[in-house]
């Protein structure tokens, strides 16, 4: 093949084992660092790696990962799929070029590397909130889809020879758009009827507010304004907010709240847990409400696409149902009109139809 393997010494150190091959058209020889090897076997078969692939006629240019996603996105542009082209540089902009995967030589990518980045893009979702976890990792697996077409371009252009890096990292699975499960009336009873109290309190506050579990779980007592009739939720997703209580959720969360006062959990689990560090928290977290939840559903003949989530949901709709406005709705609850037209603009119609139909006018 026309190859060559030799050993470099350092000044000071390990020395480094350095290939180089000759094309037999051009005549060229380039050449390449292997790095350290153990012995000559492990360096040798380093570099019939790479002399196989000059063979095949992969470029013996160091080619990194941002470089193989902007060529990519070039290639969109000439190809004349100009949406294709922008959605792709837009996730690259945020999510490779400034990452140390970018960095990255096509040759010396690892799966290793591919997966830590895949798991890095769902680190700041929140781990309470099966939605917005949910939500990250459908996410992310349209960002890994965009960066194994950019690495299968450079495949084909041969700027590497293989492509089991990425190719073996998977998709999340079964994390397409949620199957949202309204809860009838009669349900939402009979889940409140098989629960523990402290769980059916906790449900009975996500009925009441549309809030979300993990939003719930962080309230102290002092959050619950008995005199006026409001509850502040300090930590959602869409920053601190102030929500307005119906007359029976004033009710509620005066009996939940007794005469607690101050920094104590406002819904707190009957029998705390111990968490990291020995610490004592009366808390609710995932692995408390998931199996709880489960439980009570199963025992009320509740389907498994009902979720503790789908009380939010529930919450959401009858709100919208109610007649309330768009901007009401996603105020009380914490979340954006346009999720709120997009995603529960039909009840408003429906809404909208049973007032015009009250309407006589022949």
């Amino acid at each position: 093949m026309g190859g060559e393997l030799g050993y470099r010494k350092q000044t000071s150190g390990e020395g480094v084992w350095q290939a180089r091959w000759r094309d037999p058209v051009s005549g060229k020889r380039p050449e390449r660092s292997l790095g350290r090897f153990e012995d000559f076997d492990q360096a040798a078969e380093a570099a019939r790696k790479w002399f196989r692939s000059l063979d095949m006629g992969v470029t013996s240019k160091k080619v990194t990962v941002s470089e193989a996603c902007r060529l990519y996105v070039d290639h969109n542009r000439i190809a004349k799929t100009p949406a294709n082209a922008s959605d792709a540089e837009g996730r690259f902009r945020r999510l490779v070029y400034s990452h140390p995967i970018g960095t990255k030589s096509l040759d010396r990518l690892t799966k290793a590397d591919v997966t830590r980045w895949q798991v890095g893009l769902i680190a700041d979702a929140d781990g309470d909130d099966e939605e917005a976890v949910r939500r990250a990792k459908d996410s992310a697996n349209r960002n890994l889809a965009a960066l194994k077409a950019a690495l299968n371009f450079a495949l084909a252009q041969g700027m590497v020879s293989g492509s089991v890096a990425w190719e073996s990292v998977k998709a999340f699975p079964r994390v397409g758009a949620r199957r949202d499960y309204f809860l009838t009336r009669e349900e939402r009873r009979a889940l409140l009827a098989n629960s523990l109290p402290d769980f059916a309190d906790f449900m009975t506050a996500m009925l009441m507010t549309g809030a979300r579990p993990g939003e719930l779980s962080k309230l102290n007592v002092d959050d619950f304004d008995r005199n006026v009739g409001t509850l502040t939720i300090p930590s959602g997703k869409t920053g601190r907010r102030l929500t307005t209580l119906s007359t029976d959720a004033v009710t509620f969360f005066k009996r939940v709240s007794g005469n607690r006062i101050g920094r104590q959990t406002l819904l707190p689990l009957a029998a705390p847990v111990v968490r990291r560090g020995n610490v004592i928290d009366d808390r609710w977290g995932k692995d408390q409400w998931k199996e709880l939840f489960r439980v009570a559903a199963d025992l009320s003949g509740i389907p498994l696409e009902a979720k503790l989530y789908s009380l939010r949901h529930t919450a959401i709709s009858e709100m919208v149902l109610s007649g309330a406005s768009v901007f009401e709705v996603a105020k009380w609850t914490g979340t954006s009109v346009k999720m709120i037209e997009d995603h529960y603009g039909h009840l408003r119609l429906e809404s909208t139809r049973a007032r015009l139909d009250a309407i006589r006018i022949l």
